[in-house]
């Protein structure tokens, strides 16, 4: 019986997609999902090394509760046990039939910086789910569960990437940013994606229904269908009907977008060819990705704005700017909490002369790792990299004035999401980030 990977992650970003309507896959007309209800995983007994308490062991416990608790689903995730294994059919590429949640706190995390979780269900003809192994980021990020806006959110990932396990994919479009789903392809640094929306619980609802089957009406509609692009990216294929019997059935075939470069958009499917819909404050106009180091990246009348967490930009018109090197007709939105965005922290240059390793020295009063909560330079994602003085023997030592590699995002297989990026060039939050993962 032939099976079949398919790969989700979840994007660190620093603003939130917004919701839209949950969405599942199909093989040959079939929704991927488990063949039962219930389904179990074995539990990375050790946790990641950023977090010592065991809180966040218990997170990924609290994020299967959740998903367990929802009125309308029958769905049961077990927890069959705790493993010491790090392995994963993510990292190396077998599938052995046990289900694992792990953080890859090595250089066998092949997906970059900017992906947090990685999942890889994989099934046969029929959609039916053998196996699906959670992979977490432990390599190039540092994990907490209270809170802190320079770490990543232990729930808000894993809980997320649950929802992959189970068959559940991105909501790729929307309108509340108030709220944002926990399937959202961006984690939302104000911790509002740890807790399910509604449109999150009613995907789980419709695959695996507490009735019999799912009754569908227009408070609970039927979902959208996931389908990617020879490249790899993912889109809106179709949606499942709600018939006069209120069950989902059929594809409804959405239509293909024809709105051209700086037209205004609300999603993705407005705007035709390869182009994307580029949220500002202003609204959302189709735009497409260049490079900010190119003067003729964008055609006349427009400039390409770089995004700060990832190689590339969006073309915007120059009439968002008020036609000086500035913005002057965008304002930047105001989240509910905090009242602004928090700015990313800015490193300091490694001007103490006894702060020679990665731990905490007592006795070198300026060492950065002792300062509460440690500032920590860069992520120490270079095996070899092992202090803050250059290291001439190793290749990738920053110190030695080397990049610390990493951030690709998955380019070795070619997916691409759909996420967010935050526009410095500009006072206001990108929606949409050009970045290459699985």
């Amino acid at each position: 019986m032939k099976m079949t990977p398919w790969f989700a992650c979840l994007a660190s970003v620093l603003f939130a997609s917004v919701a839209g309507a949950y969405s599942v896959s199909l093989q040959n007309n079939y929704a991927v999902k488990w063949p039962t209800k219930s389904f179990s995983y074995q539990l990375d007994s050790d946790g990641v090394g950023s977090i010592t308490d065991g809180s966040d062991v218990a997170q990924v416990r609290a994020s299967q509760q959740a998903w367990n608790a929802v009125d309308c689903s029958g769905l049961n995730i077990v927890e069959s046990g705790t493993t010491t294994l790090s392995e994963t059919s993510l990292t190396s590429n077998r599938s052995d039939g046990v289900n694992r949640i792990v953080w890859v706190e090595d250089n066998r995390w092949q997906f970059g910086d900017y992906v947090l979780g990685v999942t890889q269900p994989v099934f046969d003809g029929y959609g039916r789910i053998a196996e699906a192994d959670i992979a977490l980021n432990g390599y190039g990020n540092t994990w907490s569960t209270a809170g802190s806006r320079h770490a990543i959110d232990v729930r808000s990932v894993v809980i997320h990437e649950m929802g992959h396990m189970f068959g559940l994919n991105h909501v790729l479009e929307g309108n509340s940013m108030s709220d944002p789903p926990t399937m959202s392809p961006a984690v939302d640094p104000w911790l509002r994606s740890r807790d399910l929306t509604r449109d999150d619980e009613l995907g789980a609802c419709f695959l695996y229904p507490s009735a019999a089957s799912f009754t569908c009406s227009q408070a609970t509609p039927c979902p959208k269908i996931i389908d990617q692009s020879n490249n790899g990216e993912e889109f809106y294929s179709g949606q499942l009907t709600c018939t006069n019997a209120n069950v989902c059935g059929g594809v409804e075939q959405l239509p293909q977008g024809t709105k051209q470069l700086g037209e205004t958009c609300t999603s993705e499917r407005d705007c035709a060819n390869d182009m994307f819909c580029q949220g500002t404050s202003a609204g959302g106009f189709c735009s497409k990705t260049c490079d900010p180091n190119i003067t003729a990246s964008c055609p006349s009348g427009f400039r390409c704005l770089g995004f700060s967490n990832a190689p590339g930009g969006a073309c915007l018109s120059d009439s968002l700017f008020g036609g000086g090197g500035t913005p002057g007709g965008v304002t930047p939105p105001t989240p509910p909490a905090p009242p602004t965005p928090p700015a990313p922290p800015v490193p300091p240059a490694p001007t103490c002369a006894c702060d020679v390793s990665f731990s905490c020295d007592v006795s070198c009063a300026c060492d950065r790792e002792c300062s509460t909560p440690p500032v920590v330079p860069h992520s120490n994602s270079c095996a070899c990299d092992t202090s803050h003085t250059c290291e001439a023997s190793c290749s990738c030592d920053t110190d030695c004035g080397h990049s610390d590699g990493g951030g690709g995002g998955c380019n070795t297989t070619g997916f691409a999401p759909s996420a967010l990026a935050w526009l410095v060039s500009v006072g206001f939050m990108g929606m949409r980030l050009r970045r290459k993962y699985v």
